[in-house]
């Protein structure tokens, strides 16, 4: 089976369910993009997956999302896989999956 890896996105994140802050690991390899979240300490991984690759948003999704996540933006503006995540409509928490490698 495949090792899926995951790459340090953010150092630092504040997650709405927890307390402090956490580290968020992303793998963007296909149209779903999976993300690992750990404590800041490495411990406690949680996976989820989004419903849909930032490319593949809408105009008025994309807007939604970075409307949610800068308020202020330009027309031009992407969303990127931070902004995805932190936006949460498009995220589902899973099961972890079984082989995964957490890189900075």
């Amino acid at each position: 089976m495949e090792t899926k890896v995951f790459q340090l996105l953010n150092n630092e994140i504040e997650l709405q369910n927890k307390n402090g802050v956490s580290k968020l690991y992303v793998n963007g390899d296909t149209d779903t993009v999976r993300y690992i979240t750990t404590d800041i300490d490495g411990s406690h991984h949680q996976y989820y997956e989004s419903d849909i690759h930032p490319s593949k948003l809408t105009d008025k999704q994309r807007q939604e999302v970075l409307h949610y996540c800068l308020s202020s933006f330009n027309s031009e503006e992407l969303v990127n896989y931070n902004d995805l995540f932190m936006h949460n409509e498009y995220v589902s928490e899973l099961n972890l999956p079984n082989n995964y490698t957490l890189t900075d």
